[in-house]
């Protein structure tokens, strides 16, 4: 299991091409869907740590991994060695990518090829943002209170540009009170 954990997680952190919330959504179809080693609500408990926190997608992934070893062994300290695992596995593709980037980088030189190359990946990226976005609020978002928090919460962030942590602590507080 431990070695299926690092290579899945290593597996997901090559594969997030796009940024952070991408890699979320990698994890949500593997470790939830496919694999079925949490469920959603365990998911969404990890996210919503995640984004209470500095790191947001890095300790959402490494609470995955610790909701799954936690689940596998009934034991925190192996919950935290697989915690450790998912985070490395997520991990290690940075600095092998740019690595890999900088010598790719030095032989092309060629900016209008980067622009053209990201003028297509970025729609994709904002795409798979707002399926797992999507997915998780339809999953999540049970009951009318919620459904309002989360309207509210939107448009102060889009016309006020509320700070996302102001946001986010307030939206919890008001939860707490509503729900």
């Amino acid at each position: 299991m431990l070695l299926e954990l690092f290579i899945t997680f290593t597996y997901l952190g090559f594969s997030s091409f796009g940024g952070g919330f991408v890699l979320l959504s990698l994890i949500e179809s593997q470790i939830v869907s496919k694999l079925h080693w949490i469920n959603h609500e365990q998911f969404v408990m990890a996210v919503a740590a995640g984004q209470m926190s500095p790191g947001p997608v890095a300790i959402a992934g490494s609470f995955t991994g610790f909701l799954v070893g936690y689940n596998h062994y009934h034991t925190i300290p192996m919950a935290i060695l697989c915690a450790f695992l998912a985070w490395i596995g997520t991990s290690i593709s940075t600095p092998v990518c740019m690595t890999i980037l900088i010598k790719v980088y030095n032989k092309i030189n060629d900016a209008a090829l980067a622009d053209r190359i990201s003028l297509y990946v970025t729609p994709v990226v904002i795409g798979i943002i707002l399926y797992l976005g999507v997915k998780m609020g339809a999953e999540s978002i049970t009951v009318w209170q919620q459904i309002l928090i989360a309207f509210i919460a939107f448009i102060l962030t889009w016309t006020k540009k509320l700070d996302i942590a102001v946001t986010i602590i307030s939206a919890g507080v008001i939860g707490y009170f509503l729900l």
